[in-house]
């Protein structure tokens, strides 16, 4: 077992960090001299601001994770356990909660299952991991728990000889136990998984005949195609609900400075770019600058041509010390009625921004935005760019899940 006492910042230089944020952060350590053999996963909760007023109201979150744990454990369900929760007080303050878990060998979560394991002509295996994972599902259900962030990647896939495998229920920070789960959050979690293997059609690992064979296992031997019906057009309008509540969120985001955008001002132009992709930096102020130059250049002989107006072209720009061909759609503008939209956020430039951001967030899109970015020639006359990276985000995605270096993935612990 590892000791939590070793778990200060000098006791843990030999440590990999997996995730950092404000309030968490996660690391997979090396096993201790009596099991060399064994390695070990420390989440670490912070409590920054006022959290640590409210802690004195509240249970900690290294406490509430274990006792959840334990409960989920109790009720038949799969998971894993911490070894040891620990708490760290500072002037009667809580400053930290430690957990320390156990890397089981052999594993990944499900959604690196199907990308890395699952071919085509691996049929069997498919179905056999289908039909376990709607099991597991409706145990879930039946328990009375539901998880707000539903997805395969919350589901452990650990291989054991004799070609068996075993699945186990993760990421307990979003946890609720009722005493019987309504038909509403069921068909809501199912929604919510539904969205996320969408991915996987795209890229031909499931079908639709597997999604109906889920369902099938789900609701049990003595379904009728009544109740089939019926799941399915309460399971249609919660996703229609999800994608709403998502539309609202990248509406808003998308124009909101974060990690993730970023704002723009040079010589006139205003705009948002987009500073991190999938946990990565993708591109600097400086790197946006560059690229609005090089369609100046571009445009400046073309720009007064009525053909040109609201259509695309492609130019090149190092970005990274890498030459990238980016499509850029050219919008110009006028009238007041157009000035107005520009004050409440609704130009069409920043619309179809919007839209690629909400594409990105459900992952069916074939591109990535890069900068959205406008300047105001006269008076009430404007013009601008959207900037995108032709690509596919399928497989941008996919080999971002299959990244080597992201070794986490194989050890039992979500890094999302």
């Amino acid at each position: 077992m590892y000791d939590t006492h070793r778990c200060e910042d000098q006791d843990l230089i030999h440590c990999t960090l997996i995730r950092k944020t404000r309030s968490k952060k996660l690391l997979r350590c090396p096993g201790t001299s009596d099991n060399p053999h064994q390695s070990y996963f420390i989440k670490i909760y912070f409590y920054p601001g006022l959290s640590k007023i409210t802690s004195f109201f509240c249970s900690p979150k290294g406490y509430n994770e274990l006792s959840l744990a334990k409960r989920i454990c109790q009720k038949g369900v799969p998971t894993i356990v911490p070894q040891e929760v620990k708490d760290i007080r500072k002037w009667g303050f809580l400053c930290k909660s430690i957990i320390v878990m156990e890397a089981l060998p052999d594993c990944m979560n499900l959604e690196t299952f199907f990308f890395q394991v699952i071919r085509p002509q691996d049929t069997s295996l498919k179905r056999k991991v289908i039909e376990k994972y709607a099991k597991l599902v409706r145990l879930i259900h039946d328990q009375g728990i539901y998880q707000e962030d539903f997805a395969p990647y919350n589901i452990l896939y650990q291989q054991l000889q004799n070609n068996r495998f075993e699945l186990y229920f993760l990421d307990l920070e979003k946890i609720r136990i009722y005493k019987k789960l309504s038909f509403e959050k069921r068909s809501r979690n199912l929604a919510k998984l539904n969205r996320a293997v969408r991915i996987f059609k795209n890229i031909k690992k499931l079908s639709n005949s597997d999604q109906m064979r889920f369902l099938k296992i789900y609701l049990g031997p003595k379904v009728t195609k009544k109740d089939i019906t019926k799941w399915l057009n309460q399971i249609y309008l919660e996703e229609r609900y999800i994608f709403l509540r998502d539309w609202r969120r990248a509406w808003k985001k998308s124009v909101s400075v974060s990690s993730r955008i970023g704002v723009i001002k040079y010589a006139g132009y205003h705009g948002y770019y987009r500073k991190k992709h999938l946990k990565q930096q993708f591109c600097t102020g400086t790197d946006i600058i560059q690229l609005i130059k090089a369609i100046e250049k571009t445009i400046s002989d073309k720009i007064t041509s009525k053909q040109f107006l609201n259509s695309s072209f492609e130019v090149t720009v190092p970005i990274k010390n890498k030459d990238e061909v980016l499509q850029v759609l050219f919008f110009q503008n006028t009238g007041f009625t157009y000035w107005l939209k520009r004050i409440v956020k609704q130009t069409p430039l920043l619309s179809e921004w919007k839209k690629d951001e909400l594409s990105l967030r459900n992952r069916t899109a074939n591109f990535l935005s890069v900068a959205a970015v406008e300047k105001r020639t006269g008076l009430n006359r404007f013009h601008g760019f959207l900037i995108r990276k032709k690509m596919n985000y399928i497989e941008n995605y996919s080999n971002e899940i299959m990244n080597p270096k992201q070794d986490f993935f194989m050890n039992g612990v979500d890094s999302r």
